[in-house]
């Protein structure tokens, strides 16, 4: 194999096939971070009970009982709110790392080639 068609086929590797696969896995960390996190799922429940701790009304009809009830089931509610906020900020932050991580990479990827060469005219013009 000619240098030339090398060099042509090493391009034409680098920035199509390569470039497609490598955005298949910077897709899917990004699917795999959603899914870890499950967004969906703490949004929905955003303001349920935490670990679905509920007090329940027994017996007679007592307002202070029922005042206690309904405070307990507020700050459980609130306690639960408040961690799955967390987790959604944390989520968000690690999905924010993929994302530039992946841009990152491919702005190296793209001036990876020019750099080799870059290199490889330095090594040879630092010599002579």
């Amino acid at each position: 194999m000619n240098p030339l068609s090398f060099a042509i086929a090493y391009v034409h590797w680098h920035y199509c096939n390569a470039f497609i696969f490598i955005l298949e896995i910077w897709s899917g960390a990004q699917k795999a971070t959603l899914k870890l996190f499950s967004f969906n799922d703490l949004v929905r429940s955003l303001f349920s009970p935490l670990m679905r701790i509920q007090e329940q009304h027994e017996g007679k009809f007592d307002m202070e009982e029922y005042a206690e009830i309904a405070a307990s089931n507020i700050i459980m509610r609130l306690v639960g709110a408040c961690i799955r906020l967390i987790l959604l900020l944390v989520g968000f932050v690690a999905w924010v790392v993929v994302f530039v991580t992946g841009i990152i990479f491919y702005a190296i990827w793209i001036t990876l080639p020019l750099i080799a060469v870059g290199s490889i005219i330095y090594g040879v013009m630092y010599f002579i």
